[in-house]
């Protein structure tokens, strides 16, 4: 949000429900599914909670999504950030999908970026060495040792990675389609930033 002397505006979100047989395709692409001979989806437009004239105030690189869209682990980014993003390492079973964004009047090229490989265990369990890995317990300083991926989907505690080893090197993982639980790599914030 973007706070004015007057109000706070809301950054829209990307709507899908203008796309000609949206619905099946997200509805598809939400269950991981990568579909490589999808259509341009044309096209999103701008919405938010707040006034309709407001809705399109501000254009972004990264924007989320709203009413009608793939769920999971998508993104709707420009043509600018998918560049960038393509110079780097990226965790595997992940696509971009062209579409066009109706702003102001006019249809630009976005994106959405799929990262498939976050459903289920996949990356956690193919990326991550568990074993020479360290967590701690949410709200303390004890440090637990976990020896395999599924020993951490057993554990009852709220557990955070204290020291994170990777078992190949990549700059972006998307760890978990629903959460903020991505890693990106120290060259890819700074290019971000």
């Amino acid at each position: 949000t973007f706070k004015t002397t007057k109000k706070t505006l809301q950054i829209g979100d990307a709507n899908g429900k203008l796309v000609p047989n949206g619905k099946h395709y997200f509805d598809r692409m939400g269950e991981g599914e990568i579909i490589p001979d999808a259509p341009v989806f044309d096209s999103f437009f701008l919405q938010s909670f707040d006034k309709k004239i407001y809705w399109e105030w501000r254009l972004q690189d990264v924007h989320g999504f709203t009413v009608e869209y793939p769920t999971g682990g998508n993104w709707y980014i420009s043509t600018r950030f998918k560049e960038l993003l393509e110079q780097f390492k990226i965790a595997k079973d992940y696509y971009f999908y062209p579409t066009k964004l109706l702003y102001k009047g006019e249809k630009l090229d976005y994106w959405i970026f799929q990262y498939a490989g976050s459903y289920g265990a996949l990356n956690k369990s193919h990326y991550i060495d568990f074993e020479k890995s360290t967590f701690i317990i949410e709200d303390s300083t004890k440090e637990i040792k976990i020896s395999s991926y599924q020993e951490y989907l057993n554990n009852d505690e709220n557990l955070f990675f204290k020291r994170l080893i990777l078992n190949e090197k990549v700059d972006f993982i998307p760890l978990n389609s629903m959460s903020s639980d991505k890693i990106v790599s120290e060259k890819l914030k700074n290019a971000i930033e």
